[in-house]
């Protein structure tokens, strides 16, 4: 059973063990591979039996996808905390007047809900935002996205977010 306080994983290991390298696996004789976890960034870093350094993304990325004809009322919770990364949609025809919002509805309350982006879909065919750095929510924040869609145009929506 490894040792783990939270900032760093120590798993002991026979006097033999394997180890990925990126392309294979590769044995290596040793008795110890240190895990760090960095918070801030959500990275693991991992000693390798070289004692080369490297660090792996652990968050898992998520791709929510909706295509239909009618008014948007999309809600996102994952319930752990998450980042938005991007968001887009591609309608059948220009959107007709109305405009489409996403929407931080806080798990603090009311309060604290906000706006994050509003677009005018009078004009629109195809539509991408990416901010300029994925926008981090807390566990039990929710996404909500809305728009009329009063022509009916057929829609392909995919907000992409990492969680934590």
């Amino acid at each position: 059973m490894p040792f783990d306080d939270d900032r760093c994983v120590l798993f002991p290991e026979k006097s033999a063990m394997h180890y990925w390298d990126g392309v294979q696996w590769v044995e290596w004789d040793g008795v110890l591979n240190v895990e760090i976890k960095n918070h801030n960034t959500d990275d693991r870093a991992y000693i390798s039996p070289s004692h080369q350094l490297s660090v792996h993304e652990t968050d898992d990325q998520t791709f929510d996808a909706e295509s239909n004809n009618a008014a948007i009322n999309r809600t996102i919770s994952p319930g752990v905390a998450f980042d938005l990364e991007q968001f887009h949609i591609h309608l059948s025809a220009a959107g007709n007047a109305g405009d489409l919002t996403i929407t931080l509805d806080a798990n603090s309350g009311a309060t604290y809900d906000v706006v994050i982006l509003t677009q005018d879909m009078t004009a629109v065919t195809d539509f991408v935002w990416q901010p300029t750095r994925p926008l981090r929510f807390e566990a039990g924040d929710s996404l909500v996205i809305q728009w009329a869609n009063a022509a009916a145009r057929t829609y392909g929506m995919t907000t992409v977010y990492t969680t934590h």
